[in-house]
Parts: structure tokens; C-alpha cells; sequence
């Protein structure tokens, strides 16, 4: 993923050879299914399944955020991965915390999951914006 731009307005971490920039969500790094899938190197919709179907063991408003379409539309404008053609669809988006990034990565059992989540970890959450 890349901005499109003059200048990207988040820091931006490079992982596994992407591009992952921060978004910030009530003060804290947040990540998308879709920049998962994306670092993680898996098809489209990967993350989103496993989420849904793990979601008992997510709590809301500790390992995710439910973000209405008027609050996210603005905070991943600039992301690519994020962009395409517009559907009219007004849904809420999943923010993923820390620890639901780390519960669901829990779901990718290959060996480069292993090193992808490290450096999300390490990279992504725990460095400060």
C-alpha cells in the first residue's frame, strides 16, 4: 500500500517489503483486515473471516472498535488498500487494537505469520507516533 499525495499525514512502517501506515484510533494505533491481509501476504477477506469467525473471543472496545462510516471515510482516505471504486456502501469498519491484532494472527499458523506478526508488534504498535 502507498500514499497517493504530497506527503503521507500518518508515520508509515515498512513490513515485509509494504508499506503500513498508522492509523490512530481513540488515541491508540489501530489496523484494518485489510492492511492484515495485505502485510500478512493473504488473499483478500483472510482476516476478515477469521475474525468473524473467532469473534466470541474478541471483546469490544478492548481488541476492536466498531467505527461508523463518517468516522473512518476520513481516517483511511489516504491508505490504497483502502481505496477503490465507490460502492455506496455506508458500513461500519473493524479497527483492530494491539491485542485483537494479536488474537487474530493467532489464526495464521504458517511461518511467515510468525515473523510478520513481530515486526507489527514491534513496528507498527509499540513504536509511538
Amino acid at each position: 500500500m502507498s500514499w497517493q499525495g504530497s506527503a503521507p499525514p500518518y508515520a508509515c512502517h515498512k513490513i515485509e517489503g509494504h508499506d503500513l501506515f498508522r492509523i490512530l484510533y481513540m488515541d491508540q494505533p489501530v489496523i484494518t483486515f485489510k492492511m492484515m491481509d495485505l502485510v500478512h501476504e493473504r488473499p483478500d477477506g483472510t482476516a476478515r473471516g477469521n475474525f468473524h469467525y473467532n469473534k466470541k473471543r474478541f471483546i469490544e472496545n478492548e481488541d476492536f472498535y466498531r467505527v461508523a462510516y463518517e468516522e473512518h471515510r476520513n481516517l483511511i482516505a489516504g491508505i490504497n488498500c483502502h481505496r477503490g471504486p465507490e460502492t455506496g456502501q455506508r458500513n461500519p469498519m473493524i479497527f483492530l487494537t494491539a491485542t485483537g491484532y494479536m488474537l487474530l494472527v493467532k489464526s495464521f499458523t504458517d511461518s511467515k505469520a510468525w515473523t510478520t506478526q513481530k515486526q507489527v508488534a514491534k513496528n507498527y504498535f509499540r513504536t509511538r507516533h
